[in-house]
């Protein structure tokens, strides 16, 4: 709304520049492109006989708030779950332990995994390359 504002001030002013005419400075509009910035013209109220109180336009804090309050809603709504889900593990079910494997015990295919690139990784290759050094110094 403002931009479309200062857009119609520039319009105004720049044929005015360009047609020759002076622009009244009480509307706000004069010499736009030839003295600076233009003047705001902000409307104004002028309430009651109480001396001069003013009724000053400001910004709408409106999307704002709106904003805040739905980032507000959105945290809790995902945060609050999880935050009791890792309340209940960590109650009831406790640490993670690393046991031993029961002797006897003989694993199915889906506990295995292929290792890919055995023997030629550079980590690989380092410890290949020192145990020869070690087997040739014995």
């Amino acid at each position: 709304m403002a931009a479309m504002s200062l857009l119609q001030r520039a319009s105004v002013t720049a044929v005015a520049a360009l047609t020759g005419r002076r622009l009244g400075t009480r509307l706000g509009l004069g010499g736009f492109l030839t003295r600076g910035f233009p003047k705001t013209v902000a409307p104004v109220r002028h309430s009651g006989d109480h001396g001069k109180r003013l009724f000053v336009i400001k910004p709408s804090g409106f999307y704002d708030k709106r904003f805040l309050n739905l980032l507000k809603f959105y945290i809790f709504l995902t945060g609050v779950p999880v935050a009791i889900g890792i309340t209940l593990v960590n109650v009831f079910i406790g640490e993670a332990e690393l046991a031993e494997i029961p002797e006897g015990y003989i694993p199915e295919h889906w506990e295995y995994y292929k290792l890919k690139g055995v023997g030629s990784t550079k980590i690989n290759a380092y410890e290949r390359r020192w145990s020869l050094v070690s087997l040739s110094n014995h």
